[in-house]
């Protein structure tokens, strides 16, 4: 995926048929980050744990997809993609990790 990023997300390819392949790469860590962020928005999961282990990951993988993201919920209508993700990775974003890792 960071390659897709590194090489610039184009957009209308990704959402047409023949970007489908570097688009299941983006959905695969989409639909991971989705489940763990469902998880500890439920309390099944640890938070401080969770934002230890993975809070530069989300915040920056976040950023860089939020403008295929939001494409994509336009094209296909489906305006709750993902929306837990981005409300971890907002949060997240504002409630940086402190500089000892303690989350």
């Amino acid at each position: 995926m960071h390659d897709l990023v590194r090489a610039g997300l184009d957009i209308p390819h990704l959402l047409s048929e023949a970007g489908i392949e570097d688009r299941r790469v983006i959905f695969a860590v989409l639909n991971h980050y989705e489940f763990m962020a469902s998880g500890l928005k439920t309390g099944a999961f640890d938070k401080k744990v969770y934002k230890r282990m993975y809070f530069s990951q989300v915040v920056n993988d976040w950023k860089d997809l939020y403008s295929f993201i939001k494409a994509f919920r336009a094209s296909r209508k489906l305006y709750t993609a993902y929306q837990d993700i981005e409300e971890l990775a907002n949060e997240w974003a504002i409630n940086r990790l402190p500089a000892n890792s303690q989350g």
